[in-house]
């Protein structure tokens, strides 16, 4: 079915720090309730091209190092709900974390750090430790700490990380029957991260309902005075989620940060009580970086993360599918989630491969939806121009005008690409959102201006029924 121009504004700041700027090409997407049939379009475009690839729906892969371990482990109780984390090209700045949060404990004759608000962990040169790392969790401590990566980068993590008690790595793949390449991107991380949790919780006999998902330099959280406080606020909720900065800090930052703590919640006693959520009828949020979720409540409605969103809005597209059908959950504010800047990255063979792979998706959807055609929208007074396509308009408007964007990255192919593949997921994005009336009140039974048949393909794909959505096998493989 042809599209209709869609009508945005290019964002000036595109590729600017981590944040919004960071993945949306647009600063603003108009879209309108009598262009439903092409945002359709550019989802059935999408599955059915991961579809024809033979990537999705597939055989996910899911290595540890020993699944019978991880089961009796996970089943030996009480086991709290675990802490997984999602990263790549990182496994030395975890090691180094870890590094940190041990030489603290000698330094001071600790065993372990009361929890994570507990800021001695902090060492004034040195990058901060993970809000993750296990001996930060407080004794007794019952959680496991699960690494999750695509497996070109497990050996890699497993070697940086191996002999430290309560943390493990997980590989994940795809299967690729057609050789077309390793699905990657931020959605198949995330969904692989959400399917690992399912299956452990299966196997080891359903010991917790909950899990956390962290982003791999999430340093902190501000007015948490506990993950248990967490999980016991959340009810039948589908996830709980935090407000976060706009970008990561860097040391320095952080270290203010920690000055400005009163002295006696240093040790991360005498935290005031965990706010209320602000998740109401009038409010909504963006569950990302660091969030508490309810995997009995994912697995009973076959709820995910879509992996056709390559390159940006995993996240944001999810949270919006919450609030389209609607599904409850929490959400606080506050600026409470604290991530860090990295040192370094591994720029290990796998960590390339990883990154080369998702840069060939979101070529792949580039080149799918250059076409699609755009309408830019000028300021007042000037009149509209004519309308353009996606392809031209990246290369002519949003890339050669970004203030954020160097000379070499605006000649760049793989910036445009990029750019292209997130205009369309943010596209996409807003039309699952919807329009919102006053303070985001939706109206009874809304759906936003994508069906619930392709609502249902994106985040529900398995037992659904349908081609794309034939039932996703998974296989659960030691690598030791």
């Amino acid at each position: 079915m042809p599209i209709n121009a869609i009508s945005v504004i290019a964002n000036a700041n595109y590729r600017g720090p981590e944040g919004y700027n960071k993945y949306s090409p647009f600063s603003r997407i108009n879209l309108v309730a009598g262009d439903v049939a092409s945002y359709n379009t550019l989802v059935d475009q999408r599955k059915n091209l991961l579809y024809d690839m033979g990537v999705f729906p597939a055989e996910l892969t899911l290595t540890v190092n020993s699944w019978a371990a991880r089961v009796v482990d996970e089943s030996t109780g009480p086991k709290s709900p675990p802490l997984v984390v999602i990263s790549s090209n990182s496994s030395n700045y975890i090691k180094t974390g870890l590094g940190t949060v041990d030489s603290q404990l000698v330094a001071l004759g600790l065993a372990n750090f009361n929890n994570i608000s507990d800021l001695r962990a902090f060492k004034d040169a040195t990058p901060s430790p993970p809000i993750y790392c296990p001996k930060r969790l407080g004794p007794p401590n019952r959680r496991n700490v699960y690494v999750v990566v695509q497996y070109s980068e497990y050996k890699t993590y497993k070697a940086a990380l191996a002999g430290y008690p309560g943390i493990y790595v997980v590989g994940f793949s795809f299967d690729d029957p057609l050789d077309t390449g390793m699905l990657t991107g931020f959605g198949a991380a995330r969904y692989a991260a959400i399917e690992f949790c399912k299956q452990l919780r299966t196997q080891a006999g359903n010991p917790w309902g909950l899990a956390w998902l962290f982003d791999d330099n999430v340093v902190g959280l501000t007015s948490v005075p506990s993950l248990t406080a967490v999980e016991a606020a959340l009810g039948t909720d589908i996830c709980a989620g935090f407000s976060g900065l706009p970008e990561p800090q860097n040391r320095t930052n952080t270290q203010t940060w920690i000055n400005g703590v009163p002295p006696a919640q240093k040790e991360g006693l005498g935290i005031p009580a965990l706010p209320a959520s602000a998740r109401n009828p009038k409010t909504h949020g963006l569950v990302q970086q660091a969030a508490c979720w309810n995997i009995e409540k994912l697995t009973t409605l076959n709820l995910n993360f879509s992996p056709i969103f390559v390159a940006s809005k995993e996240d944001v597209s999810f949270a919006n599918c919450f609030d389209a059908n609607p599904f409850s959950y929490k959400f606080y504010y506050s600026k409470i989630i604290r991530k860090e800047t990295r040192p370094g990255y591994d720029d290990s063979d796998g960590a390339k491969a990883v990154n080369a792979s998702r840069a060939s998706y979101a070529r792949q959807f580039s080149r799918l939806e250059r076409t699609t055609p755009i309408q830019d929208i000028p300021p007042p007074p000037s009149p509209s121009p004519p309308p353009t396509t996606l392809g031209p308009y990246i290369a002519t408007v949003v890339v050669p005008n970004s203030t954020k964007l160097s000379a070499p990255q605006k000649a760049s192919v793989d910036i445009r690409q990029t750019a292209a593949c997130q205009a369309i997921e943010s596209v996409i994005t807003t039309a699952i959102k919807g329009a919102y009336t006053s303070h985001g009140v939706r109206p009874a039974g809304y759906l936003g201006w994508v069906g619930q048949a392709n609502l249902d393909a994106i985040f529900r794909p398995a037992n659904v029924g349908g081609t794309y959505s034939a039932a996703l096998t998974v296989t659960r493989r030691d690598v030791p």
